[in-house]
């Protein structure tokens, strides 16, 4: 099945956006509402935006921040500004597996008043039983799929109250680099249930990954996907010994 193209943000209107469903992918549709909601940010801020505007902020927010650093970076970026509304809206949302594990993941911080100051400095506090609790999270949420089909139903549902404006231009200027395969089948790589402890054991299910995902890898892509793979998984089991002799290569 052939991959249906990225659709880049450049103006369009809710319904603009939402007849794209069948020809673009729903994840640059999403980013696109992202970034058309945040060309509409003024000077009173967020809170000018509707309800279910914010709604498609913090989820979007929510889903970058894990899947690129885990719960802990979505709690000390400035994302963390939508804790404290987060979990209402996956529930809105109808995203039950990511308002269970997103819930337990702020539980784990025992923070007592949800603002930002106090999540990011619990976050970036945390004991080590917080941080082995957030990773578990972090893998749980990995292995979810829900968010992009439910979050865009809910767009679609509630697009009079979603409406971006005609030849709007985001906050500054998008400008979506083109990833490497080596990148993407790292990304994949981090979805994948993969046994192996070494780049030989792994070689063989990244060279699956790639083919299932349809990416176009060489030898060199898939020694650099695997050791970013092997480097994030060994930061996340704090196998700091791991980490010290894969970060030259992790790095460049």
């Amino acid at each position: 099945m052939e991959k249906l193209p990225w659709l880049d943000y450049s103006g369009q209107t809710t319904s603009e956006l939402l007849a794209c469903k069948n020809t673009h992918r729903i994840a640059s549709l999403l980013c696109a509402f992202e970034w058309g909601i945040q060309a509409k940010i003024g000077p009173g801020g967020e809170e000018e935006l509707t309800r279910d505007e914010r709604l498609v902020l913090a989820i979007m927010a929510l889903q970058r921040e894990v899947n690129n650093g885990g719960y802990s970076q979505f709690f000390t970026n400035s994302s963390r500004r939508f804790v404290p509304i987060v979990v209402e809206c996956l529930q809105r949302s109808g995203c039950a597996r990511a308002r269970d594990i997103t819930t337990r993941a702020i539980a784990a911080l025992g923070v007592q008043q949800l603002d930002p100051d106090s999540i990011s400095d619990a976050a970036l506090n945390a004991a080590q039983a917080i941080n082995k609790k957030l990773d578990a999270l972090d893998k749980e949420f990995y292995q979810i799929d829900e968010i992009e089909h439910q979050l865009f139903q809910f767009i679609e549902h509630n697009q009079h109250n979603i409406q971006l404006q005609k030849g709007s231009k985001p906050p500054f200027e998008l400008k979506r680099p083109k990833r490497s395969n080596a990148a993407e089948l790292s990304t994949a790589l981090r979805f994948a249930k993969l046994q192996g402890r070494t780049l030989e054991e792994l070689r063989h299910p990244a060279q699956e990954v790639a083919r299932e995902k349809s990416i176009e890898v060489t030898e060199a892509d898939i020694d650099a996907a695997l050791t970013l793979f092997l480097f994030d998984r060994s930061l996340r089991a704090g196998a700091t010994e791991v980490c010290e002799k894969l970060a030259p290569r992790a790095f460049r």
